[in-house]
């Protein structure tokens, strides 16, 4: 397990494409309306399985209805999404108490005109963000290790929010234990995501391929190009993703700044 400094800055990075509205409030939902969001990317992806891309297509699909924050509030309901909720707050002050480094709330983030939004759990100095994951009641332990949907849905938020790196911090509240995990940036998975995506939502074929520097990147291609990219041509893409997530790297924190 490595160590790592948070090089951290007394400023916080540009907050271009930020609206400060409450998660999970109604603005927060108007504002996410039609949006491909980062906790919806997963399961857009395929990585959650075919069952639920083909749910959450037809979510973001819809058009709003009168229903919408009946939904939202029976999704709001279900036990992990309340555990997440009542525990939040309480994880985010225990990495402050670990790390020294504020950590503070946000409201949502979209990226400029593309259909992309994310809110991340907490934004930290300098260009760092911070995804909280409590483990379900009755975990032995914190996450030992991560997989692609963990790391499709950060990518989307260092995308969304301009950031370069960071930490997913699984929490165990009941033993007040924190495992920390290393996301960095990735630029070239983000390029195949955004073509995959915008192939699976706007129901367009994939004309051109121009990422082929890797046997990986050549692999994916040759299954999407010319095709409409579904759940059958992108197992490559979901291998990769998923490789890259369990190589990221379980780390310690080190605040290596004055705030």
């Amino acid at each position: 397990m490595g160590q790592i400094p948070l090089q951290v800055s007394p400023e916080l990075c540009s907050e271009k494409g930020h609206a400060m509205v409450a998660q999970n409030s109604p603005e927060w939902y108007q504002l996410r309306k039609k949006m491909v969001t980062s906790s919806k990317v997963p399961a857009l992806l395929g990585l959650r399985g075919s069952k639920c891309q083909e749910q959450m297509l037809r979510e973001v699909m819809e058009q709003e209805t009168e229903d919408d924050l009946k939904k939202n509030k029976r999704m709001a309901s279900l036990p992990s999404f309340k555990r997440g909720q009542q525990y939040e707050d309480k994880a985010a002050e225990h990495f402050t108490q670990e790390t020294g480094i504020p950590a503070y709330k946000v409201g949502i983030y979209r990226q400029g005109n593309t259909m992309f939004a994310a809110s991340p759990d907490r934004i930290l100095p300098g260009s760092w963000l911070l995804e909280i994951k409590t483990r379900v009641a009755g975990s032995a332990s914190p996450l030992e290790k991560l997989d692609g949907t963990h790391f499709a849905q950060v990518q989307t938020q260092l995308y969304c929010t301009d950031r370069t790196e960071a930490i997913l911090m699984s929490f165990l509240p009941e033993e007040q234990l924190a495992h920390y995990f290393y996301i960095k940036r990735n630029h070239v998975w983000w390029k195949v995501a955004e073509v995959i995506l915008g192939s699976i939502v706007h129901k367009t074929k994939v004309e051109h391929w121009d990422l082929r520097e890797t046997e990986v990147l050549r692999k994916i291609g040759n299954a999407l190009l010319g095709q409409n990219a579904e759940f059958s041509n992108t197992k490559a893409f979901r291998s990769w993703t998923n490789d890259l997530g369990s190589t990221c790297k379980r780390v310690q924190l080190q605040a290596s700044a004055t705030l």
